[in-house]
């Protein structure tokens, strides 16, 4: 039987190894994957958190600072 343990232990391990293949890209100038990523982690974040983040990066390439905000709530990342 699998147990929630296993199920987060998945999803540490998968987050890691994207977390690595970031950092190797980006010292390689790759931001592909970054790219993909900021609308993952905005969608992820507004269903767990009931926020409405949007990709700041749409409205101005490559925005100052920040990547995800939300005006109404005040959260940015």
């Amino acid at each position: 039987m699998l147990t929630r343990g296993y199920f987060i232990g998945e999803i540490v391990d998968a987050l890691s190894d994207v977390s690595g293949q970031v950092s190797t890209r980006g010292k390689l100038g790759l931001t592909d994957l970054n790219k993909y990523l900021e609308d993952f982690i905005k969608t992820t974040l507004n269903h767990l958190w009931s926020l409405t983040l949007r990709n700041l990066n749409e409205e101005r390439s490559n925005f100052p600072g920040l990547d995800l905000g939300d005006e109404t709530s005040g959260w940015a990342f």
